[in-house]
């Protein structure tokens, strides 16, 4: 992360909170309240135990995202260079894919109870399939040379997977993490507003039933900061796991800019 990465942030934070500010100050309307009101709003959220509404919340979400990783990412390598199976084994993907996973949330609570692991299960789906296209469509782009060089090393099919598509699937996998947390969260606020007395879903739902506006948008806002919490993690996994992925960005930046 470069250094004028924490100035564009601070930028941001700012015009976004102008506008917020800004549109409540035109609108003059309880539902949608000024800053000052949430902040109210999240110091009561604070003193009723909001850390563990949070704590609750990002467990949910890391344990389906943790378990779609492990899933994905083997069975996308493993379809991504056996082109036969992946034919038998894409015609299922294509047909359960679009299927809207939000729509069976009573038939995983049925199936699997009011708790979190049906709350994860439907978290997981969702991230699930979109993890498997990339990864697998990521090692099936990986140039053939590179494939006959290290077998011309004395590599076996483990060396080939741990040095060749391993590496070309991680910066896909990282890139398609940051894109599904945005869907992660939203979707954790569904899954939240049925049968649970704890997460952040769960706040909202219960600020609408009082009409504390206040509420609501304190706990929009804390979606949008543990958003950038979780892409700021992102970005320290690629630049440990993947740093060659980095440099690559970076030296293209550099490329851009000085044209």
């Amino acid at each position: 992360m470069s250094l004028r990465a924490p100035v564009r942030l601070f930028v941001a934070f700012g015009v976004l909170f102008g506008l917020w500010w800004g549109i409540a100050m035109l609108l003059h309307n309880p539902v949608f309240p000024p800053p000052p009101v949430a902040f109210r709003g999240f110091l009561r959220l604070w003193e009723e135990g909001l850390v563990h509404h949070v704590g609750a919340s990002l467990k949910r979400v890391g344990v389906a995202t943790a378990w779609a990783v492990l899933m994905a990412l083997p069975l996308g390598l493993f379809l991504g260079t056996h082109p036969r199976w992946d034919e038998r084994i894409a015609p299922y993907v294509y047909l359960t894919y679009p299927i809207p996973k939000t729509a069976l949330m009573p038939v995983f609570f049925l199936l699997l109870g009011l708790g979190d692991l049906s709350k994860e299960a439907i978290l997981f789906l969702i991230l699930f399939y979109q993890l498997l296209i990339v990864v697998r469509d990521a090692a099936r782009t990986v140039d053939p040379a590179y494939v006959l060089s290290v077998r011309a090393l004395g590599a076996r099919p483990w060396d080939l997977y741990r040095h060749v598509y391993l590496p070309a699937a991680l910066p896909a996998l990282l890139t398609a993490l940051r894109v599904n947390t945005g869907i992660a969260l939203s979707v954790l606020f569904l899954v939240e507003t049925y049968a649970t007395e704890e997460g952040l879903g769960y706040l909202i739902q219960r600020a609408q039933s009082r009409y504390a506006y206040g509420e609501i948008f304190a706990v929009v806002a804390l979606f949008g900061f543990l958003g950038l919490i979780l892409y700021v993690f992102l970005d320290v996994l690629e630049a440990l796991w993947a740093p060659w992925a980095r440099r690559r960005k970076e030296g293209e930046l550099v490329w851009t800019e000085e044209r």
